[in-house]
């Protein structure tokens, strides 16, 4: 997927997206664990809103880095 990016900024955003697919799946994959043993959808809205909210902080850091134009 990054490697067919046709331009450096869009491999970026591309792996910024994908960084925020994997906080998600984290959340979701912890929080059906013990201790927590969520059920389904908690475990999905908890899953979801973490991966949304990681959206602007990894564009802020991509910015800050200037690997963003």
């Amino acid at each position: 997927m990054l490697i067919a990016a046709g331009s450096a900024d869009t491999a970026y955003t591309l792996f910024a997206l994908l960084l925020c697919v994997v906080v998600g799946g984290l959340v979701f994959h912890i929080s059906t664990r013990p201790p927590l043993n969520m059920a389904f959808g908690p475990a999905f809205l908890a899953g979801g809103t973490a991966g949304g909210l990681a959206i602007p902080i990894v564009f802020d850091v991509l910015e800050r880095l200037g690997l963003l134009s």
